[in-house]
């Protein structure tokens, strides 16, 4: 008798589960069908998705709850799921912030404390624009050469544009005159340093 189509995929199908040296691929298919079976598990109630997400967020899980939500607006926006969708766009834009905050909280830890004292537009000619802040870093000891430069990095990427064109950044150890000679500059232009030195 022949085979049918069926049949025969169903015989394949069990020669290559029956052979030993195939152990790992079945364990591979075996872990993808697991994958599988939970997303089909989780396809009808989105809100147990978001449910998730909401309790990722409240305990300070941030990149598990951006996950979680970006799968449910990835596979639900459909009309049938608008409110639960509007409630994940909503609770994203809250992750995405709460992760800048953080990330923005990690990068000071990294860098000295610090004033912007004054800035000043010293543009000459009106095709040339230059821009000069001055600092005055709140620090109890003499900082390193590596936290200077981190520090006005730091200074810059937050407060540079592109019309300031050139921007030079004075900075200043507690007690210095901050109109007169600085103890660290750094020269900036397109967001990038050109010149960065320690008196």
């Amino acid at each position: 008798m022949l085979f049918s189509g069926v049949h025969l995929f169903l015989f394949l199908l069990f020669v290559v589960g029956c052979n030993p040296g195939d152990k790992s691929k079945s364990a591979r298919a075996k872990s993808q069908y697991a994958h599988i079976d939970s997303l089909k598990t989780n396809l009808h109630d989105p809100e147990i998705l978001l449910r998730k997400a909401e309790g990722y967020y409240a305990d300070g899980q941030l990149q598990q709850a951006k996950t979680t939500l970006e799968e449910i607006i990835r596979y639900y926006t459909r009309p049938q799921y608008y409110t639960v969708c509007m409630d994940a766009f909503m609770l994203l834009g809250k992750v995405n912030s709460a992760i800048t905050t953080t990330q923005d909280q990690e990068e000071r830890k990294a860098i000295l404390d610090y004033t912007i004292v004054k800035k000043t537009d010293i543009t000459f000619p009106v095709n040339n624009p230059r821009w000069v802040f001055r600092v005055r870093l709140n620090t109890d000891s003499r900082p390193t050469e590596e936290l200077l430069k981190a520090t006005a990095n730091y200074i810059c990427s937050n407060n540079y544009s592109s019309e300031m064109g050139e921007l030079t950044i004075f900075m200043y150890l507690p007690g210095m005159d901050t109109e007169g000679p600085c103890y660290s500059l750094a020269v900036y232009e397109n967001n990038l340093c050109k010149q960065f030195m320690v008196q």
